[in-house]
């Protein structure tokens, strides 16, 4: 959080930021935070020093890791390729992360990165550039990707 406060693109950002800290609107944590059960964010700071990845796992036991942006290409993670090094704000953590993603495809992680267009060709498209992702057989979790790089979740 500090970080951020320090940034001088946006002269108004620590002003901003306090006040979501002040309203309980924004949490700053450092490693591993758990928003649900099964549901936790990666601190992996490879690509800037506040990247993050979110992983999800469900209460079948099915995991998928959405890597942000420390990898670009499923493919290119799930075998080893990270970020070239102009791209890295640290190379060191974002091999450790491409490492992680290694290990958990060989478990049967579901990797989805946020760049790869490959993404928009899963799953059903329910209207013009948005499709819909369901990874869980009794139907209670969706994931909706469109193609202009958003993704939310509908648990």
């Amino acid at each position: 959080m500090d970080l951020l406060k320090k940034q001088s693109y946006f002269p108004n950002q620590s002003m901003y930021l306090n006040s979501l800290i002040k309203t309980n609107q924004i949490h700053s944590f450092n490693g591993t935070y758990s928003l649900l059960p099964g549901l936790q964010i990666l601190f992996t700071g490879g690509h800037t020093p506040g990247s993050q990845a979110l992983e999800w796992i469900s209460p079948s036991g099915m995991q998928i890791l959405f890597t942000g942006d420390e990898c670009y290409f499923i493919e290119e993670c799930k075998n080893g390729i990270g970020l070239p090094k102009e791209a890295a704000f640290s190379l060191k953590r974002n091999r450790d992360f491409i490492e992680y993603i290694r290990i958990l495809n060989g478990k049967g992680t579901k990797i989805l990165t946020l760049h790869d267009p490959s993404i928009l060709q899963e799953g059903e498209e329910i209207t013009p550039g948005v499709r819909v992702l369901d990874f869980f057989k009794n139907g209670c979790c969706s994931i909706f990707i469109s193609d202009l790089c958003s993704t939310q979740f509908s648990l």
